[in-house]
């Protein structure tokens, strides 16, 4: 069985989990062609194969074409549900899509019906977490670990204005799953930015267990988001196999 492990040493967002997926061996036109059962248009997927810091790997654009209408949970949920996306695929996008959601209501206090995803920010997380659901089911990945997210520093400006790092819908989601937050950043080092996004959080917190297990490692990628760090802004996954260690190691350990 196959397992993906995710380091995000630089955080997480949508596009470096897909960017990290095709740069580990995801192909670009099954994951494009897959994407079309949803009744989604008006968008398309660039993949640019770049570097940073001398490590290769991939950056994922979703370039919106034209207008886009305004989108809630209400209106995203029965698009993936009624999609004809393989049902493995359906319903993992559903449970990473209805945790955001949650977090997003929790944190303005609406019913969760009602949490609104503008225009262009709706397209990019559908896309984003259709495209990783249906990455990892044609990577064959059985199971999700990841090592804890670096979360970032700073301030950002935000539909009601400047909010800290982490984004309040950031926050909630690794309350709601009590996820240990990642180690600081490289020492000397006082670049402030939002490093894990509330769709790359949603993505770990409802994929991922963060006890990583003994494992062998047949692949790793790069998958880089769009800000210039003075560090590789990367999130790394390894696709492997568990170990399984001998009796008297297993005590041991």
């Amino acid at each position: 069985m196959t397992i993906a492990v995710f380091d995000p040493f630089s955080g997480a967002a949508g596009d470096m989990v897909l960017g990290a997926l095709i740069d580990i061996g995801l192909d670009v036109d099954q994951l494009q062609a897959g994407l079309q059962a949803l009744p989604l248009t008006g968008y398309r997927l660039e993949v640019i194969h770049t570097s940073q810091h001398g490590i290769n790997g991939a950056h994922v654009n979703v370039v919106i074409d034209g207008d886009q209408p305004q989108r809630d949970w209400a209106a995203i949920r029965p698009m993936i549900a009624e999609s004809q996306l393989p049902e493995p695929v359906r319903q993992t996008a559903l449970a990473i899509f209805g945790r955001l959601a949650e977090a997003e209501a929790r944190v303005h206090g609406q019913p969760v019906e009602q949490v609104h995803f503008h225009e262009v920010g709706a397209v990019d997380a559908i896309v984003d977490i259709c495209g990783t659901a249906l990455g990892l089911y044609l990577l064959d990945v059985t199971e999700v670990f990841s090592l804890p997210p670096v979360v970032g520093d700073g301030w950002i400006r935000a539909q009601h204005g400047l909010m800290p790092v982490p984004a309040p819908a950031t926050a909630e989601l690794l309350a709601m799953s009590s996820v240990p937050l990642g180690r600081a950043l490289p020492e000397g080092q006082d670049a402030r930015a939002e490093l894990l996004t509330p769709t790359g959080a949603a993505i770990l917190t409802t994929l991922a267990t963060f006890a990583v297990p003994t494992f062998t490692a047949t692949a790793v990628g790069y998958g880089f988001g769009s800000k210039q760090l003075p560090w590789p802004n990367g999130l790394r996954v390894w696709l492997g196999e568990r170990t399984h260690l001998p009796t008297h190691m297993q005590e041991n350990s």
